[in-house]
């Protein structure tokens, strides 16, 4: 126990290699990137260093590839509840009306019905709010290459001979 270091003497030494993971992690986010800086770092690397294991790993990459995986949880949650409080999403039913008449209307409902929450949440996004793929990922929190995936899984749902 006498070769791990002092928690935040540890941070002090290493604050600019700290900030710019939060600021890696971040990206177009910038305005995120103190919050997390507090939250994360401050908050979290002294348990990160008491759970080192010198045998195992230098305590630099230790910490820094747990902070790494802190900062994006962190992202994520706070994504989450972001996505959850959007006051101006609105279901791709509700704009139907306004944009098709009632006949095409009744089928993209009873179509959309056929659909998971899931996937009716990523074509209202994909469709309605001209978001791309990698927009939609950022948003849920998966990789691009699934939502594309899942997209296409349910407009195959939706396609029927005949419509």
């Amino acid at each position: 126990m006498d070769d791990k270091p002092e928690p935040y003497q540890w941070i002090a030494d290493n604050l600019p290699l700290c900030y710019k993971v939060c600021h890696k992690v971040c990206r177009e986010r910038a305005h995120l990137v103190d919050d997390m800086f507090s939250e994360v770092v401050l908050d979290r690397v002294p348990g990160i260093i008491e759970r080192w294991i010198p045998e195992k790993s230098k305590l630099s990459t230790w910490v820094f590839n747990n902070l790494k995986w802190h900062c994006y949880t962190w992202l994520n949650r706070r994504g989450q509840c972001v996505v959850s409080l959007d006051a101006e999403f609105y279901s791709i039913e509700d704009k139907i009306s306004e944009t098709f008449d009632m006949d095409d209307a009744d089928n993209v409902q009873y179509l959309m019905r056929s659909l998971t929450g899931y996937e009716r949440r990523i074509v209202t996004l994909h469709v309605l709010y001209e978001q791309t793929f990698a927009e939609i990922a950022k948003r849920v929190g998966v990789r691009p290459w699934k939502i594309a995936k899942v997209y296409q899984e349910a407009i195959a749902k939706c396609s029927t001979p005949g419509m």
